[in-house]
């Protein structure tokens, strides 16, 4: 499971956090095949709720493994016609500020847009909360920091840096100051997943 999948919002909800970061940091561990007890020792967090999220994510884990065709990383495919967003999707627009109308029909007309561009792409996920995080901007909501703007209608691509960094050390000075620097910009939850991974 990436670290920067959708799923983890729903989990969030589901558990009832304020923020992303405990169920990142859980996922990252589970992934080690962690114990709860160990993670709940390493987070130093409740294990109870520890091993709600640890079960939700071994849940999906599990129908990852066994219940959806793996596809190659390169692969690309069109939006299908029955798309909708997962759960996860939701919570990312919930989160930007959307209402379930707002949401409702930002998703017709998503599905529409490329359906017609017939454009294939490695998932629809990511082109999903680049939509929204775009609705957001226009309406004045506010944006999460994980997708904080540099300036009018550009975004911080935030774990695509941070693996940028992390696999091969490069780091722009237009990103602030490096993980570990004071003033660093990176969001909290991705230090936090450095940090687990």
């Amino acid at each position: 499971m990436s670290p920067d999948d959708a799923r983890l919002y729903t989990i969030q909800h589901e558990i009832g956090l304020k923020a992303i970061s405990p169920v990142v940091a859980v996922a990252a561990l589970v992934a080690k095949n962690r114990s709860d007890e160990k993670i709940a020792h390493f987070l130093q967090g409740d294990p109870v709720q520890i091993s709600k999220i640890a079960a939700r994510v071994r849940e999906l884990m599990d129908a990852d493994k066994h219940g959806r065709k793996k596809r190659n990383p390169g692969d690309k495919f069109e939006i299908p016609g029955d798309w909708k967003p997962e759960p996860g999707d939701i919570a990312v627009a919930q989160r930007m500020g959307l209402s379930a109308g707002a949401i409702n029909s930002e998703a017709a007309k998503f599905l529409n847009y490329w359906t017609e561009r017939k454009e294939k792409r490695p998932g629809w996920a990511a082109t999903w909360r680049t939509w929204v995080q775009r609705y957001a901007e226009r309406n004045n909501l506010v944006v999460p920091p994980e997708f904080a703007a540099i300036g009018p209608g550009v975004s911080r691509d935030w774990p695509a840096i941070m693996r940028m960094w992390t696999d091969h050390g490069s780091w722009s000075p237009s990103n602030g100051p490096k993980p570990g620097e004071p003033g660093c910009l990176v969001p909290r939850e991705l230090l936090m997943r450095k940090a687990a991974g």
